[in-house]
Order: structure tokens, then C-alpha cells, then sequence
């Protein structure tokens, strides 16, 4: 299913894809990437992506995307890829809760939510089942977001104009290149 439906800029709906047989499918990647015009999709939610080992760039430009079906309950212990899967969608408002989310195989999730503008709040990503810390210094975003207020007990707020020492919070070493 990678790059499916890729580079679809003037597509502003799509039919009801709810019930694909996805079960068998390895890769999404950039499944709905620099579908730019599109601001909602249909209900993915229920997809059944166990086998999946890439969902980089999946959601990749959806630029006019303000939300997303509740893909809390994807089974992601299998996906080694997250690279820029929400990256540049600037007019998401927020994200599901990702906190079920197994990520014990991850190899890759820089750039996740790069560019995401318009995010008001978002799970925290630690919380992610089974999340390695060690994985959070080697995500360039990190540092480069200056909007943020405070940790909550599972979401992060964010709020203009507010700074961070992201070093701090993560006890990184401030000459680290990690």
C-alpha cells in the first residue's frame, strides 16, 4: 500500500476505505502523502495493521488535514518506521492518544510531528508503550519546538511563546550529539 494514494494534491475526499482487508499489508508508507487538499479521512481506525513495518510519511503534507480517525488502537508492535508520519500537517489540531502504542521494535521516528503548526496538545511520547528514552535525544524536533507550557500526567500542552530547555527536561547532555 505504499505511497497508495501519494502526491493526490487536488483530492479532497476519498470513499469509505474503512473496511480494506489490511491484515497482510507490510508497508504504508506514505500511504496518504502530500494528499494536501484532503481535510479528513475516512475511518482507518478499525484497520488491522499487526504485519505493517513502516508507517513513514504516512500522513506525510496532509496540510489541510484538521483531524484524524482515533488510530489509538492500531496494533503497532510490528513497525520498526514512523519517520515523518504526521510531519507537516499544519492544520492538525491534535493527535490520538498514541499511548497504547507498542514501539519496542522502533528504529526510526525523526521528524514525527515536524512542522505540525496548529497542534494544540498531544500525548506525550514516553508514555508510548514500551517507548525507549533513549530514542527522544536522537529526534531533531524535539529541540527545535519553542512552544510548550507544561508536562501533564499524559498530554503535553502547548502554548505560544514559551521556551524550553528540552536538555533539562530529558537530562541530555547539552554537548551531546545525540
Amino acid at each position: 500500500m505504499d505511497f497508495l494514494f501519494a502526491n493526490c494534491s487536488s483530492l479532497i475526499s476519498l470513499p469509505d476505505i474503512s473496511n480494506w482487508n489490511t491484515k497482510k499489508v507490510l508497508q504504508m508508507r506514505g500511504l496518504f502523502g502530500n494528499c494536501s487538499s484532503i481535510s479528513s479521512l475516512p475511518d482507518i481506525s478499525k484497520w488491522k495493521i499487526d504485519n505493517v513495518k513502516s508507517l513513514g510519511l504516512i500522513f506525510f503534507n496532509c496540510a489541510s488535514l484538521y483531524s484524524l480517525p482515533d488510530i489509538s488502537e492500531w496494533n503497532t508492535k510490528n513497525v520498526q518506521e514512523f519517520p515523518g508520519m504526521f510531519s507537516n500537517c499544519s492544520s492538525l489540531i491534535s493527535l490520538p492518544d498514541l499511548s497504547k502504542w507498542n514501539t519496542e521494535t522502533h528504529e526510526d521516528m525523526k521528524y514525527l510531528i515536524s512542522d505540525c503548526i496548529s497542534l494544540s496538545f498531544y500525548p506525550i511520547i514516553t508514555k508510548i508503550n514500551n517507548f525507549n528514552i533513549d530514542y527522544i535525544k536522537k529526534i531533531p524536533y524535539y529541540k527545535k519546538l519553542n512552544k510548550f507550557v507544561s508536562f501533564k500526567f499524559e498530554y503535553i500542552t502547548i502554548k505560544d511563546s514559551e521556551e524550553v530547555d528540552y536538555d533539562k527536561i530529558f537530562d541530555e547532555d547539552e554537548n551531546s550529539d545525540n
